[in-house]
C-alpha cells in the first residue's frame, strides 16, 4: 500500500505538471521539490509506530497540497515567466516583496533585517530569501511548497501527539482526515504564509511538554520547548 501511494504520489504531480505547464525548468524544479521533501518526511514517518497505516495520508497530503500548489502558480505566472504581482494581496505580496528584497541584499548579520521589514517582524521573509536563493527557477512556487512542507510536519507532529495520547487507530484516521479536509489547514498550507510555522512551534511545544510529563525528562525534549519559544517569538 504504502509503495503504491507514493507511486500514485509522483504519477499525479508528472501528470499534473504538464497539464499546468509553465516551462522545462519548472517542471523539473516540482520534481525535485517534491522528491525532497518526500524524502526528509519519510525520515520522520519512519519513527511513526503506524507506519503502514499513516503513510498513504502523508502522501495524499502531499499530493493534494502540490497540485493545488501548481495550480495556483499556474496562474499567478505570466506569459513571460513573471509573478503577476497583483494577484497577490495583503500580507502575501508583503511577504514575497520583503523576501526578495532579502535575497538581494544578502546581510551578513540576519539581525540587521529587521531595518529592511516594513512590518514588526522578518524571520518568516529572512527563511523565504534563503529559500530563494537555494531554488531560484520560480521563487514563489518554493515559498508556497514550504508552507505545505511544515503543513505536512505538523501533521506528523499531530500522530505523535495522538501515539502518546495514545488514541486507537479509527480516532487516529479521523483525527488525520480532520486534518487533511480543514479549510484553513488547505489555505495555509497553499499559500505564502507564515500560520503554518507557528503552528508548528505550539506543536513542538505540546509534544515535547507530553514528552517530559508522560514519558521522562530529558535535557533534548527542554531543548526542544526552548525552540519553539524562540521560534514563536521571532515570527510575531
Amino acid at each position: 500500500m504504502k509503495r503504491l501511494s507514493v507511486f500514485i504520489l509522483f504519477i499525479c504531480l508528472i501528470t499534473f505538471s504538464i497539464i499546468f505547464w509553465i516551462d522545462l525548468a519548472f517542471f523539473f524544479q516540482v520534481i525535485l521539490i517534491s522528491t525532497l521533501i518526500k524524502l526528509i518526511v519519510e525520515f520522520f514517518l519512519l519513527r511513526i509506530k503506524n507506519y503502514s497505516f499513516c503513510s498513504p495520508y502523508i502522501d495524499f497530503t502531499q499530493l493534494l497540497y502540490t497540485c493545488l500548489i501548481i495550480y495556483f502558480t499556474y496562474y499567478s505566472t505570466s506569459d513571460n515567466g513573471e509573478i503577476i504581482s497583483n494577484l497577490l494581496i495583503g500580507d502575501t505580496l508583503t511577504y514575497y516583496n520583503e523576501s526578495l528584497y532579502f535575497a538581494a541584499i544578502a546581510e551578513n548579520n540576519f539581525l540587521n533585517y529587521l531595518s529592511y521589514t516594513s512590518i514588526n517582524y522578518f524571520f518568516y521573509q529572512f527563511i523565504l530569501s534563503l529559500l530563494y536563493l537555494t531554488f531560484s527557477a520560480n521563487y514563489y512556487f518554493s515559498g508556497l511548497m514550504l508552507s505545505a512542507f511544515i503543513g505536512i510536519l505538523n501533521l506528523l507532529l499531530i500522530i505523535k501527539i495522538s501515539e502518546l495520547a495514545k488514541l486507537k487507530l479509527p480516532t487516529l484516521r479521523n483525527v488525520m482526515i480532520f486534518y487533511i479536509i480543514f479549510p484553513h489547514i488547505i489555505a495555509a498550507s497553499t499559500a505564502l504564509l507564515k500560520d503554518n510555522i507557528i503552528v508548528f512551534s505550539f506543536l513542538i511545544l505540546i509534544y515535547s511538554c507530553l514528552k517530559v510529563i508522560l514519558i521522562k525528562p530529558k535535557l533534548k525534549y527542554y531543548f526542544h520547548i526552548f525552540m519553539a519559544l524562540i521560534l514563536c517569538s521571532l515570527l510575531r
